[in-house]
């Protein structure tokens, strides 16, 4: 277990000297449900999905201030086809555009995000139907020819040839998986599946499936997983009474090192992650011995109304968090959903409200 250490060893905060923030709040168009966000090609704007009523929002950044500018929602299909999953396309035939999952529908689509001028409408360049027995895709994402995608309405992760849609294979898991990441030491595969509190490994060359169950002394409900810094990192949300403030690191083989917030984190409910880019420099702030890695975490109340919607800054170095700070979001029970972490901000979507927090730094 690594606990929190609210300040460096020279008793300097690494965060707060490092960085300076504003946080503000913009709206989105009206929806029920705000849910994925994503940078367009060239880092000039974002797409964010509203479930209902299953639009997908363009927003341009502001070339000199990298704040966000007025927003604009097109319609997909039908307002019930259930917009949420988004990924950025990179291979050869994708390049510059998006997968959206249809969650409702059972379908992917391949859009033309149309570069970042929020007048020009995104297009839909394909249309992936599901195969047999796969219900309710919810992640998606893009390795090489291959989408990977969770399963709500079965309870199975997806690998499917985008290139080829007949090449594909279903992995049984657990109630319900939401998050998939590829491990980028072994290329394996790792989904969350919050109800049942485990971890699904896959290995894709030899189909093989294992479980990883999570702690209870930790807390329950995996949700956000994400690859970075050589490794895969998972969030715990908690449940309706309250969260534990904890986050885990998966090595190459299976090992996870979980880590506990402190103070005003004791008690975070953990929805989502992210890093700094990877150009970005780590915090040395002059105190540094070995590698230092910030990482962002998304704290929400999705499952209890007691917890607070936020952004926590956090430092670990030798494997401990060495400094934390936490930015309440704007609007609480905003039901905050998912983090962006690009050069000068931090975009978190706030389910419930229709609405981006945007944190500055720099």
């Amino acid at each position: 277990m690594n606990v929190a250490t609210p300040l460096s060893h020279d008793g300097r905060d690494p965060v707060a000297s490092c960085f300076r923030q504003s946080l503000t709040e913009h709206r989105l168009p009206h929806a029920v449900e705000t849910h994925e966000i994503i940078p367009l090609a060239g880092g000039d704007g974002v797409l964010v999905s509203q479930r209902e009523p299953s639009q997908l929002v363009k927003v341009r950044l502001d070339p000199d201030t990298g704040t966000l500018g007025e927003p604009t929602g097109y319609r997909l299909g039908s307002a019930a086809s259930g917009a949420h999953g988004l990924a950025v396309g990179h291979s050869p035939s994708t390049r510059g555009r998006v997968w959206l999952t249809q969650e409702y529908i059972d379908t992917v689509l391949l859009i033309d995000p149309a570069g970042d001028d929020p007048a020009h409408e995104p297009t839909v360049v394909r249309q992936l139907p599901l195969p047999p027995n796969a219900r309710g895709p919810h992640y998606v994402g893009e390795y090489g020819d291959d989408l990977w995608l969770s399963l709500k309405g079965n309870n199975r992760v997806l690998r499917l040839n985008h290139t080829d849609p007949t090449d594909y294979t279903l992995y049984p898991g657990l109630d319900v998986p939401i998050f998939v990441a590829r491990h980028p030491a072994t290329g394996h595969f790792y989904a969350t599946q919050d109800r049942e509190n485990h971890l699904m490994w896959i290995d894709p060359d030899e189909g093989a499936v294992r479980q990883i169950p999570v702690p209870a002394e930790q807390g329950t409900t995996p949700v956000g997983m994400v690859a970075g810094h050589g490794a895969v990192w998972v969030a715990l949300l908690g449940d309706a009474r309250t969260g534990t403030g904890v986050f885990g690191r998966i090595d190459g083989e299976d090992r996870v090192t979980w880590f506990r917030l402190s103070g005003e984190g004791l008690q975070a409910s953990l929805l989502h992650l992210a890093f700094d880019p990877p150009h970005q420099p780590a915090c040395t702030c002059g105190t540094d011995t070995t590698e230092q890695i910030r990482l962002w975490l998304l704290s929400s109340s999705l499952l209890s109304q007691k917890a607070d919607d936020a952004i926590f800054e956090v430092v670990i170095q030798d494997d401990r968090v060495i400094s934390q700070k936490r930015h309440l979001l704007p609007t609480q029970r905003c039901m905050a959903h998912r983090l962006l972490r690009l050069p000068g901000s931090v975009l978190a979507t706030q389910m419930h409200t229709a609405s981006v927090a945007q944190l500055i730094v720099g």
